[in-house]
């Protein structure tokens, strides 16, 4: 926020962005790197691909509660749509940079989720395919698209925070926490 608060119509988020495109002009270049930055830093707190690694890793050990963490997506569609705008981004380099990121994180965490046999590691791959499928949606920087990511961005939550709590009944009950061993149940 520091480095584009120069360029700011005003000091607050605003909807469709609230970037001075006067101001921006001759400093898009930089904006779009400040841009690309910021989707990276807070990438990796969405679980994006090459940073996932944290993400599975914190699941298996987190209380079943706590495993419904949304707030790096929410920073990704707060920073593109509010701060600066579909329409400063729209087809610049930073916007394919994320498209793409989103949709290698979607198949690498489906394919992870696919093989993993610990449960709650299962479904932490999967929130991070499931968060991606959001991020490219607004990614995609249309009202459409920013409604269908909004959508699932709220059944994931309701989903996920229900499979989390359904695996540590699993695990606290049953003392099951691998997928083989929920054959049957």
């Amino acid at each position: 926020y520091f480095f584009i608060a120069y360029y700011m119509a005003a000091p607050d988020f605003a909807a469709g962005g609230a970037i001075d495109p006067v101001r921006a002009a001759q400093h898009r270049p930089l904006l779009l790197v400040i841009y690309c930055l910021m989707i990276v830093g807070f990438g990796a707190k969405a679980g994006m691909v090459p940073m996932q690694a944290w993400l599975p890793a914190a699941h298996p050990v987190a209380p079943a509660p706590a495993s419904a963490v949304l707030s790096g997506v929410v920073a990704v569609i707060r920073v593109t749509y509010y701060m600066f705008g579909p329409e400063f981004l729209a087809g610049s380099w930073p916007q394919y940079v994320l498209l793409t990121l989103a949709l290698a994180t979607v198949f690498v965490g489906s394919m992870l989720a696919y093989r993993e046999k610990l449960l709650k590691r299962r479904l932490a791959y999967s929130t991070v395919s499931n968060l991606s499928y959001i991020l490219f949606a607004a990614a995609l920087m249309t009202t459409q698209a920013l409604a269908a990511s909004f959508l699932h961005l709220i059944v994931h939550s309701v989903v996920k925070i229900m499979a989390f709590f359904t695996a540590g009944a699993v695990l606290h009950y049953a003392h099951r926490e691998y997928v083989p061993q929920l054959e049957g149940l």
